[in-house]
């Protein structure tokens, strides 16, 4: 093979164009780092505090599957993933199609010891909205993962609205229902659904959280169910969805 020979000057503009790199990614972590902290002192529930309160816990063995869009990029950022196969999202995840891709999942990652039922299986954790659960039937996963014993966590971001929609809404009717700030299309508050209550329906281990250490314990309590079989549901209870 024919080597490319690269001259003294393209070497040093390789290596001033990679400190960049390195100078500019530092500071884009030390900004997610700090976000993150700042929420956790205040105590209340962001996408920065529920990332890093997840990637706190998290073990290289366990998969995300991330269909909460609104808050997609900001938990992203916090969650450390190192292993090939330990992502899923979906375009589409605010259609409901993150709760059933998550037992898909647990299945393909967990195979041997599946079939043979000797436990210690890598847990598959489902972060989707409130809306995207609705969507998605998460009462028929709910009962899938109960009957067939699957370590699936699903945390349910609920802030009461179908919140991805909004900037859909913004721009119609010439713009109307921005200027209104009238939020009856995405409203799903009235009532608000109760997802733990749901879960318990089915005999599946179920939390509701409102700040930071209530989310600590649930998600802890929850790997070790999840390492055994079995499902659990954290409801995450946010304020309900007001544009800005």
């Amino acid at each position: 093979m024919k080597k490319t020979h690269i001259d003294g000057k393209t070497m040093e503009s390789i290596a001033n164009r990679r400190e960049d790199i390195k100078e500019s990614h530092d500071k884009l972590m030390s900004d997610i780092k700090n976000m993150a902290e700042k929420d956790m002192k205040s105590g209340k529930l962001t996408d920065n505090s529920i990332g890093f309160i997840l990637n706190s816990q998290w073990e290289s063995d366990m998969a995300l599957v991330n269909g909460s869009i609104r808050y997609y990029n900001g938990i992203n950022q916090q969650i450390k993933l190192e292993q090939p196969g330990t992502f899923f999202s979906n375009p589409s995840g605010h259609l409901g199609s993150p709760v059933g891709m998550a037992y898909g999942a647990f299945i393909a990652r967990n195979e041997e010891n599946y079939l043979k039922q000797i436990g210690n299986y890598k847990p598959v954790v489902c972060l989707t909205g409130d809306g995207d659960a609705i969507f998605g039937n998460i009462t028929s996963a709910l009962w899938s993962v109960k009957h067939y014993g699957l370590g699936v966590i699903y945390i349910i971001i609920n802030n009461g609205s179908w919140a991805i929609e909004w900037p859909y809404f913004e721009n119609t009717t010439q713009k109307y229902i921005k200027n209104s700030k009238d939020t009856q299309f995405i409203d799903i508050d009235a009532p608000r659904m109760d997802f733990a209550t749901i879960a318990k329906g089915f005999n599946v281990d179920s939390y509701t959280v409102k700040t930071t250490d209530e989310l600590a314990i649930a998600f802890q309590k929850a790997i070790k169910t999840a390492k055994k079989g079995g499902p659990s549901l954290i409801d995450v209870i946010l304020p309900e969805f007001k544009p800005d």
